[in-house]
């Protein structure tokens, strides 16, 4: 891990043997699972030696799927330093940091063998490395892997490349919301929140991504020249989005994606008096007004059917009981 990482290798090149079954494999990954396999039996041994044995197969199976990860988008030979991260290895390694959250809740909830005997502190550990991952995961999909508003201006270099991004995004996205039940059932209300939070986020960066892809490709760097059509489709998105998760939320009682729902429809209305008005004309301009007061309505309508429909229910089954 210290003397011989590959990353500041003294030989050439860094990593032998082809991806996924390399050098780094040998190096990392065998004494991760061999670690592993030892704290998890079904023998009573010294407490502090299972720790050590899981803590060593959490440090050597994040260095080796950290370095996998960087071989897999730098190639064999390694580079140090922040300037080569593209925007996709970005996001690979937040996805990275929301996978060992996952992989910690599940070795925090085993009920037999040696893992039960430090369940607790597994939880604490969880615990810390799920708030650190879900914020990486805000500021790497948020801003750092977006090829519209992020610090890398470069265009991306092609359809796969963008196919291979947009992936990741949706891959965090889902990889977040897994967490949502596995941290409730630890108990973790706040941290299952934030996951719910940090999915809608991502999803939004993903859709606001794939609506800018559809109209400007590869280069979506911000200009002056921004078209009317794209900046309604726009409009459109967020009121669509923010009315699926506002009926969502009503049909499901969740009052966090009734927020967010809410918020993003605020978004959207805002926008259009803002933004829209000073920029859009003629039949544009009108159906962004009309579409998204059609989709405050239609929300409203809905969620009041929907909440009337569901206490309806209770009603008449308090009712049959009776």
């Amino acid at each position: 891990v210290l003397v011989l990482d590959p990353l500041w290798a003294f030989w050439t090149p860094a990593i032998s043997g082809p991806p996924l079954l390399d050098s780094l494999a040998l190096g990392f990954l065998a004494p991760a699972l061999l670690l592993a396999f030892a704290a998890s039996r079904r023998v009573t041994i010294e407490r502090r030696l299972v720790m050590a044995y899981a803590a060593g197969a959490a440090v050597f199976g994040v260095v080796w799927a950290v370095l996998e990860t960087r071989r897999l988008f730098q190639g064999a030979s390694l580079h140090i330093g922040i300037d080569p991260v593209g925007r996709a290895e970005v996001a690979a390694y937040a996805l990275l940091g929301l996978l060992l959250t996952r992989g910690l809740f599940a070795a925090a909830g085993r009920n037999a063998g040696s893992l039960a005997t430090i369940s607790g502190p597994v939880r604490g550990v969880s615990r810390v490395v799920g708030w650190i991952a879900l914020a990486f995961a805000v500021l790497a999909y948020g801003l750092l892997a977006s090829p519209w508003w992020g610090p890398n201006g470069r265009p991306l270099q092609s359809q796969a490349a963008a196919m291979l991004l947009f992936g990741l995004y949706a891959a965090g996205a889902a990889t977040a919301a897994w967490l949502i039940g596995a941290a409730a059932a630890r108990g973790e209300t706040l941290l299952s929140r934030a996951s719910r939070l940090t999915a809608l986020i991502i999803v939004f960066a993903l859709l606001n991504l794939l609506t800018r892809w559809a109209f400007l490709g590869l280069d979506m760097r911000p200009n002056l020249l921004e078209a009317s059509l794209q900046t309604w489709t726009f409009s459109a998105v967020w009121g669509l989005y923010g009315f699926g998760l506002l009926v969502f939320a009503v049909a499901r009682r969740e009052a966090d994606l009734r927020w967010a729902g809410l918020a993003v429809l605020l978004g959207a209305t805002a926008k259009v008096f803002l933004f829209d008005m000073a920029h859009l004309e003629g039949v544009v301009r009108a159906g962004s007004f009309l579409a998204v007061g059609a989709l405050l309505l239609a929300a409203a309508v809905i969620a009041r059917r929907l909440s009337g429909g569901a206490l309806g229910f209770g009603r008449s089954k308090a009712t049959d009981l009776g």
